[in-house]
């Protein structure tokens, strides 16, 4: 008994070790410091995931599962130079026998902290800018609000980030209150980024969760979860169009002079003529039309398994009425069709991919082993019998 609970903390200790890292990363890259070790570290972080894996017991049908998002990373690597498809897949396969909820806290805390530090740094002037005066493509000079985080948009997106997780963290004792709270301060932060997008959906997160805690017994009706996943879909197909179209369907070009041509740069840098099935090496350019970016970048059929994962994570938070996973998923679907925060080489950007750890199995409906440091003498033997 000792012995397995000393390799629980020791597996455990290796993949909140990766974790760690893999937020400082982000943290960095939200800075003003340009890393130049980030390839070393997220080298790191991918050995530290492989020793969790080899350290951890799994059932037949998961490394079927595992393997199959292997060879599609594989596939995307040696076709485009991308690893980030191996490193996810290895990071929510290292996380089997991890708490869900201490891997949120720690995501949430440490990222906070990391903020607050950089914020604290930019007005000391010791690492970044407290405002940026430039012309952001509204027709003119502005002055707007980052706090040390490189972009005004990029403060915004980080509040609405880590407000949405705090909402899931503490979404049984969310009150109506908490919610208008949440909602001054959003309004508040918008006088200073002017960020639309950003101000936008963080009110369509509060609406939501709000709605929740005023009426607990929505979380029951199927229709709700319904409705998500219909919108999720709309999303996507919005997308999509504006890749293969762009301003020819006049009503995106209407929409386009509020969301500061995003679509327009989309379509002419990402547009579907550059898409293929498993993308290019140069394929490397940033715009900032998510689901755009992910086909642009890595391809259709890893598109499609993107999209797919997050229908898998959806119809299972339908099946068990997890409505606080469902309003992460589904912002941050909404999110990602006008900004590409969760689409990018940082894991812990995407908090939606963050809530498939330690429960990926369940979500998949696979039954696993129990236990780490697998022994192969005493599964062949197993097996044998």
């Amino acid at each position: 008994m000792k012995e397995k609970i000393t390799s629980k903390r020791v597996g455990q200790g290796v993949f909140y070790l990766a974790l760690l890292i893999e937020i400082g990363i982000v943290l960095v890259d939200k800075s003003a410091y340009i890393n130049p070790i980030e390839g070393r570290l997220f080298q790191i972080t991918f050995l530290l995931c492989m020793i969790k894996i080899i350290m951890t017991k799994y059932s037949f049908k998961e490394w079927l599962v595992m393997a199959a998002f292997f060879v599609l990373g594989a596939i995307s690597y040696f076709a485009t130079g991308r690893n980030e498809i191996v490193r996810v897949v290895a990071f929510v396969a290292a996380s089997k026998n991890v708490n869900l909820r201490t891997v949120l806290k720690i995501t949430f805390y440490t990222t906070l902290a990391g903020v607050i530090m950089l914020a604290v740094l930019s007005f000391t002037g010791s690492l970044g800018q407290i405002f940026l005066e430039t012309d952001y493509g509204r027709g003119g000079i502005e002055k707007r609000y980052c706090f040390g985080l490189g972009h005004p948009n990029a403060l915004h997106c980080m509040f609405w980030a880590l407000m949405t997780l705090g909402i899931y963290l503490y979404w049984k004792k969310l009150k109506w209150y908490h919610c208008i709270l949440l909602e001054l301060a959003n309004i508040g932060l918008y006088m200073l980024t002017v960020s639309r997008t950003g101000v936008a959906v963080a009110s369509v997160t509060v609406l939501i969760a709000m709605v929740f805690c005023m009426f607990p017994k929505l979380q029951e009706k199927k229709w709700i979860y319904v409705s998500g996943i219909v919108c999720c879909s709309v999303c996507i197909v919005f997308s999509v169009l504006a890749a293969v179209w762009g301003y020819q369907i006049p009503l995106f070009e209407r929409l386009d002079k509020y969301l500061t041509q995003r679509i327009l740069w989309s379509h002419f840098r990402g547009n579907v003529t550059f898409w293929s099935m498993f993308s290019v090496p140069e394929n490397i350019v940033y715009f900032d039309m998510g689901f755009i970016r992910l086909f642009y970048w890595y391809g259709i059929i890893p598109g499609i398994a993107y999209i797919a994962v997050k229908g898998v994570q959806l119809f299972s938070c339908m099946k068990k009425k997890d409505a606080a996973s469902f309003l992460v998923i589904t912002m941050f679907v909404l999110y990602t069709v006008f900004e590409a925060h969760a689409v990018s080489v940082y894991i812990a950007r995407d908090y939606a991919l963050l809530l498939m750890v330690g429960v990926w199995g369940e979500i998949f409906g696979l039954q696993g082993g129990e236990g780490y440091f697998w022994q192969p003498q005493k599964y062949l033997k197993r097996t044998a019998q």
